[in-house]
């Protein structure tokens, strides 16, 4: 029996190219999951040490309860405290997180996301609630 040698030289090339890339696909995944293991740690710290859970309005009961400050594009409004404030737009609740100093006059001066993370916009701003 004779063997191939052109044969066997080219099924170990094509054998050798095949692990590499298994080992290449391989170490491509994990430096993925790893990144996203490390973007889960740091959103999860995020949260925790922003978690806004104070609110700026209380009634007696230390309740949160909601104000109603109406914007007006004439008259700015400087915001006092950093933290998440919470809106209504034209009709539709959205969050935003603004900082100590920040002016707002209109909807060019923040952006504001409802639960779904889509961007509400309107001439309508009426502040409800602020956490911090």
């Amino acid at each position: 029996m004779k063997l191939n040698n052109r044969g066997f030289a080219i099924t170990s090339i094509l054998y050798s190219l095949l692990i590499l890339f298994v080992i290449l696909v391989g170490s491509y995944l994990m430096i993925l999951s790893s990144k996203k293991n490390r973007l889960d740690i740091i959103s999860e710290d995020i949260e925790n040490n922003f978690s806004f859970n104070n609110c700026v309005y209380k009634d007696n009961s230390d309740n949160c309860m909601e104000v109603s400050i109406s914007f007006s594009s004439l008259i700015p409004y400087k915001l006092n405290y950093t933290g998440k404030y919470i809106f209504i737009i034209n009709g539709r609740r959205c969050f935003s997180y603004l900082h100590d100093g920040s002016i707002i006059n209109d909807m060019t001066s923040f952006k504001c996301y409802d639960t779904n993370m889509n961007i509400v916009s309107g001439t309508n701003i009426i502040l409800k609630q602020i956490y911090y």
